[in-house]
């Protein structure tokens, strides 16, 4: 009888080294602009006297310079690979971030941020999620997993860290350190680590070796080009349910520690409660990773996490003592665990592989243009009525849509993917 082994390292696909690598590139990214923004709120308001709308306005303005680009990334890692453009988005975001420790005028604010979006949209998703669908097909829900937990891994680091040196150095030090962070780690994982395509390393799809005088089989995954895509009905309720979707948690995350610091929490405490938050994704995504292998839906992955964001935002609209900040942690995990899955899954799933960057790219530009306002209203409404609840209502009506949205995509048809689809 045969008894199977765990693969010894060496013999250990090189696609998961590439993902590995991967995971702490976009862990660095969403630590740098995501997670850590607003722990820049107070210490920027104080400085310079401007308003909570006026700050939050900086991520606002990157969002969307991060989406108006994304198009254009995508299309660039279809057409010539992801590690170019990996590469090519960290020197201009250490660039970005080494300029923003100069602002001492809110249009610098706004323009330094809108750089460091663009490099975003080079070194975040798209890049990384492409070379996801390029190295697997059957375990790729696994791969996008791994880069999923990457972004939990930059709030549970990255928080702690940043506040930390905020409070010791000054937001101004802490942006300096940003820059050659971001220089530090992803100049030499482009260089050393990603390959764009399994051939670049003799290999297949899903690690399949390449045999000697073998015919290699064409490496043009099936799929629809945009074109088509957006003329699909289901192509626009899972654009407008990932967006309704993203427009709630990414106001929700960019205000969570000002909205916990606005009931009496120290900056300390609620900078835990945002790693916490964090961390309590990593599970949750690997558990979701492990059902899309096995089939699960992704319209079932949406309905699911929209129900967690929009508890948890239910909880805390209700009570923000200990137990409920305790209950208001376990919906969130499952509102966590699916956005960095969410999108990437139901793109090619829908529309295959062929076109994969170009039409991520087009679904985020749609999705952070509708998105991109969430910091600064939430932030309107805190500088209006002193409190956040009117925020937690709009996100969870926002949640509610994209759960609507999401029940609708399942019962629209699918289009057909074959070969000559591309």
């Amino acid at each position: 009888m045969t008894r199977s082994r765990l693969p010894h390292p060496r013999e250990l696909h090189y696609g998961w080294w590439l993902m590995l690598a991967s995971g702490l590139g976009i862990a660095v990214s969403s630590a740098l602009l995501i997670w850590t923004f607003g722990l820049y709120i107070d210490p920027v308001e104080e400085q310079f006297g401007w308003t909570r709308a006026e700050v939050s306005l900086a991520i606002t303005v990157a969002f969307l310079a991060s989406g108006l680009s994304s198009p254009l990334v995508g299309k660039w890692a279809d057409r010539y690979g992801p590690r170019s453009v990996i590469l090519s988005g960290a020197v201009l975001g250490a660039g970005a971030y080494a300029l923003l420790s100069t602002t001492d005028a809110l249009w610098q604010w706004y323009v330094f941020y809108a750089l460091a979006g663009v490099s975003l949209a080079m070194t975040f998703v798209i890049p990384f999620q492409s070379l996801a669908s390029r190295w697997f097909a059957r375990r790729r829900g696994m791969a996008l997993g791994i880069l999923a937990v990457g972004i939990s891994l930059g709030g549970i680091a990255g928080v702690p860290v940043f506040r930390v040196l905020i409070e010791e150095f000054g937001w101004d030090v802490a942006f300096l350190i940003s820059a050659g962070t971001l220089a530090g780690t992803l100049i030499p994982l482009s260089l050393l680590m990603i390959r764009n395509k399994p051939a670049d390393m003799g290999m297949r799809l899903d690690g399949a070796a390449v045999v000697a005088g073998e015919a290699s089989p064409p490496e043009v995954q099936p799929g629809l080009p945009l074109r088509a895509a957006i003329r699909t009905p289901i192509f626009w309720t899972i654009t407008l349910g990932i967006a309704a979707f993203f427009y709630a948690s990414f106001g929700f995350v960019i205000h969570t520690i000002p909205l916990f610091e606005s009931v009496g929490v120290s900056t300390t405490w609620a900078s835990t409660i945002l790693s916490i938050m964090a961390a309590s994704g990593v599970a949750s995504r690997i558990v979701f990773s492990w059902l899309v292998d096995r089939g699960f839906r992704f319209e079932f992955v949406g309905i699911l996490v929209a129900a967690g964001g929009g508890s948890s935002a239910l909880v805390l609209l209700g009570d923000t003592g200990i137990a409920a900040i305790v209950v208001f942690i376990l919906f969130w995990s499952i509102n966590e665990g699916g956005p960095a899955l969410l999108e990437p899954l139901s793109v090619v799933r829908t529309f295959g592989a062929a076109h994969f960057g170009t039409i991520l790219g087009t679904v985020g530009l749609i999705r952070i243009v509708l998105m991109v306002s969430a910091p600064t209203v939430a932030g309107a409404i805190f500088d209006a009525t002193g409190s956040y609840d009117l925020a937690l209502v709009l996100f969870i009506g926002l949640f509610a849509l994209a759960i609507s949205l999401f029940y609708v995509t399942l019962h629209l048809h699918h289009p057909s993917l074959t070969p000559d689809s591309a």
